[in-house]
C-alpha cells in the first residue's frame, strides 16, 4: 500500500469539503448581510442621483436624492420643490445603485425633528396624506402628530389641524 498516495488523496478531499463549506458559509454570511440592509441605506447609496419615490397611496415624487436618512428622504424636485418622504410612505423606489456604508455612531434626524426645524422657521408646508392633504404652518410637533395652523378656515380664520405623522406621506415645501 502507497501511504503517501492514501494521505494525499484524504488531504485532497479535507481540502475540498473545507472549500465547500467555506463556499456555503460565505453564501450565508452574504444573505444575512443583505437581509440586515434597509431602504433607508440603499437611498443613502443613491444621494445626488434621479430617483423616483411612488408612496402607499400612489403619489409620486421624482428628481434629485438630495439626503436619506433613516426616518425619510429629501427630493429636489424639477420645478424647485423640496419634498420629505417618510421611509414608512415609501411603496418603491426606481433608480437604485447597491447600498450605502452604514452610518456607525451618527444620530440620526427624524421626520418628528425636521417637521420641528420647519416650525421654528415658520414654513409654510403641504402634506400630502394617505386620504388627502392639509396645507399650512406647523406649529407643534409631538412624538407622533404635527398641529398644522391653516389659513382661510371656517369663517376665514385660520384654523388648526392635528395631523398623525403615520398619515403624512409627503412634506412639501418651496
Amino acid at each position: 500500500m502507497d501511504w503517501e498516495a492514501v494521505l494525499a488523496d484524504l488531504e485532497s478531499t479535507f481540502e475540498a469539503e473545507r472549500r465547500a463549506e467555506l463556499a456555503a458559509h460565505s453564501a450565508e454570511l452574504a444573505e444575512a448581510e443583505a437581509a440586515s440592509i434597509a431602504l433607508s441605506d440603499r437611498l443613502r447609496g443613491a444621494v445626488g442621483s434621479r430617483v423616483r419615490l411612488t408612496t402607499r397611496s400612489g403619489h409620486g415624487v421624482h428628481g434629485l436624492l438630495v439626503r436619506c436618512e433613516q426616518a425619510f428622504a429629501l427630493v429636489r424636485e424639477d420645478e424647485g420643490a423640496q419634498v420629505l418622504v417618510p421611509m414608512g410612505a415609501v411603496a418603491s423606489v426606481q433608480g437604485l445603485p447597491g447600498p450605502a456604508p452604514a452610518l456607525a455612531g451618527r444620530r440620526r434626524v427624524t421626520l418628528g425633528s425636521a417637521l420641528r426645524e420647519l416650525a421654528r422657521q415658520g414654513a409654510r408646508l403641504r402634506l400630502v396624506l394617505t386620504g388627502g392633504e392639509v396645507m399650512g404652518r406647523p406649529v407643534r410637533v409631538g412624538a407622533d402628530y404635527v398641529d398644522v395652523v391653516v389659513e382661510g378656515g371656517g369663517g376665514g380664520r385660520p384654523r388648526r389641524v392635528t395631523v398623525a405623522l403615520a398619515a403624512v406621506e409627503v412634506v412639501r415645501s418651496r
